[in-house]
């Protein structure tokens, strides 16, 4: 079968749709399908990056997506529909490309495929966005709507009321990556260079407010300070508001535990802090622009370092932390509610020992194969 995904976002970006877009196309080509992936190059030649990629890649010039972009995508499209029609599958992984798909030769001839991710849901909302879907009939059958998780499918359904047989809730996957470090926990800790006996937490993710570093620290700040003295909370992302990180380090600058905001590392400093770990916390906050945790990746990938999480009640996260089996889920913005279960968790290591192992198999559960699959076979054949 050949595949084509079409994407805003790629390698070297290394954000959400990124990686999935990675992932499929190494997935898909190991499962035999000829594969073709559409980005940008970023102003950059990739050719020799591209080269040892397992798939074809084909990069358009251009760099982070503005709305003003969408007419280049749009002809680029129809460029390559007359280029290369003969594609079994089509698939929009990202919003810039949903318009220019819809309006392709694609629509007729191939089994098209649109992704949803949580965010763009709010946005798609907004006149200027709605009104074009609306004028091509973007809604009335042509594709399916592959969605990560079953929040992101109800959101889809009551924003624009798709036919439900046309919404597939395929989840995410987790890469073997974050199974096999080389290390284990006791290791991970000493070249972490942690002093013995400390509760590590570990949060990852952009550093940004929706993320919840600060109801996070107002969770420590009502530790009793024993416990407090305890913890050593690492934060890992990227700081893409400064502002927010110093609010970051007011707050933390009372605790009596140990805060290092150490900013994005590599995917292999990332595996080893999420082994050396207790607990993964990301406890996300709702955001009045309307973004949203489709689904929390991350969440999935700690705990296949064998890390389970404690979380807030939002979004996609009750789709990649299963409450009281794989990690803990409290109501979003109760800082009482989550320090509790911090607590709870601390001074219950054989709780938190079953958490980890419950989290680590259902991790194993969440293959990109299953992705792949559930993506691709179409359900109107």
């Amino acid at each position: 079968m050949k595949v084509l995904l079409l994407s805003s976002e790629f390698t070297p970006r290394v954000g959400g749709i990124g990686t999935y877009v990675l992932e499929m196309a190494h997935v898909a080509t190991e499962l035999g399908h000829q594969v073709t992936v559409v980005a940008a190059d970023y102003g950059r030649d990739h050719s020799a990056s591209d080269h040892f990629l397992p798939f074809e890649v084909i990069r358009y010039r251009g760099g982070d997506h503005t709305m003003s972009h969408i007419p280049a995508k749009m002809a680029l499209v129809q460029k390559l529909a007359r280029q290369r029609p003969a594609y079994d599958v089509v698939h929009a992984v990202d919003w810039p490309f949903f318009l220019p798909l819809s309006l392709s030769p694609w629509r007729r001839h191939a089994h098209c495929v649109v992704s949803f991710h949580g965010t763009e849901i709010a946005f798609m909302q907004q006149r200027r966005r709605a009104v074009p879907l609306q004028m091509v009939k973007f809604w009335n059958g042509w594709s399916e709507f592959a969605v990560n998780s079953r929040d992101t499918a109800a959101r889809l359904s009551a924003a624009f009321r798709p036919d439900p047989a046309l919404i597939n809730v395929t989840g995410l996957g987790v890469s073997q990556f974050w199974f096999v470090s080389p290390e284990s926990k006791t290791q991970a800790r000493a070249i972490l260079d942690l002093e013995p006996g400390r509760f590590v937490i570990v949060t990852l993710g952009r550093v940004v407010a929706r993320k919840g570093h600060l109801l996070l620290a107002k969770a420590l700040a009502l530790l009793p300070l024993e416990v407090q003295q305890k913890i050593h909370w690492h934060i890992i992302g990227p700081l893409l508001d400064p502002s927010y990180v110093s609010e970051i380090y007011a707050a933390s600058s009372h605790l009596a535990c140990q805060t290092v905001v150490s900013g994005a590392l590599d995917a292999v400093g990332i595996r080893r802090w999420l082994t050396a770990a207790d607990l993964f916390c990301l406890p996300g906050m709702p955001d009045p622009d309307g973004a949203v945790e489709g689904y929390g990746l991350v969440y999935l990938e700690a705990a296949a370092c064998g890390t389970p999480a404690l979380a807030t009640r939002l979004g996609g996260v009750t789709d990649a932390v299963i409450d009281g089996e794989t990690g803990l889920l409290v109501a979003p913005a109760d800082a009482e509610a989550l320090s509790a279960a911090l607590l709870g968790l601390y001074r219950d290591p054989a709780q938190l020992a079953a958490l980890a192992q419950d989290a680590r198999r259902h991790a194993a559960s969440c293959s990109w194969r299953r992705v792949v699959a559930r993506t691709y076979a179409s359900r109107r054949r």
